[in-house]
């Protein structure tokens, strides 16, 4: 049985995550001590070492899950009737995670959220296929994430944060529709659930 297999290990990350999300929510990722974490989570400061080096390689582990939620919310946009009602389901998924998203887009994994959601987004996108492809089909999904992303960053940084319904407006309208109308996306059989 691998360590991922492991019940046992896979409840010591779980609760890593899960104190690392709680105590993103009340102090800024600078601040937190690896002793501090593993209290939170209840387990053994070796634990810790057995899944993560650093803080850091923990932080990029809960960065690549959700981005793979957001892509999984994403994904749906580009062939969705209602852009703005999927545009609300992701921006709502980032609101729930406001002060991850914020250590994320501002500190040193910024980089790594770029090129993750990029990865991530190719994977899911690419077998979609534009009908009338008149931007290549990596230049919109490059062009997509970057919108949003940056998107995503100045939301967070706003001293008054617009409601999540007027930054899906703007999502659509600024960062999603253009692409959109310019390549038209077909869904494939099995994927296509969502109107």
């Amino acid at each position: 049985m691998t360590n991922a297999q492991d019940p046992r290990a896979v409840r010591s990350r779980q609760a890593l995550h899960a104190a690392m999300l709680r105590l993103l929510d009340s102090k800024s990722f600078a601040d937190i001590t690896i002793r501090e974490l593993v209290a939170a989570a209840g387990v053994g400061y070796t634990t810790f070492f057995r899944h993560h080096p650093t803080l850091e390689s923990l932080l990029n582990e809960i960065a690549a899950e959700q981005i793979g939620a957001l892509v999984e919310l994403a994904v749906p946009i580009l062939s969705a009737k209602n852009l703005r009602a999927a545009s609300e389901a992701f921006f709502s998924h980032v609101d729930e995670h406001r002060t991850l998203w914020s250590t994320l887009l501002t500190g040193g994994a910024a980089g790594f959220i770029r090129e993750e959601f990029l990865r991530k987004a190719r994977e899911a996108a690419l077998p979609l296929g534009g009908v009338d492809e008149k931007i290549p089909m990596d230049c919109g999904i490059v062009l997509i994430v970057s919108g949003t992303i940056e998107l995503i960053d100045w939301w967070l940084r706003n001293q008054q944060p617009l409601p999540v319904k007027r930054v899906a407006e703007i999502h659509d309208l600024a960062v999603v529709s253009p692409i959109m109308r310019a390549n038209r996306f077909r869904m494939p059989r099995a994927t296509r659930r969502i109107k």
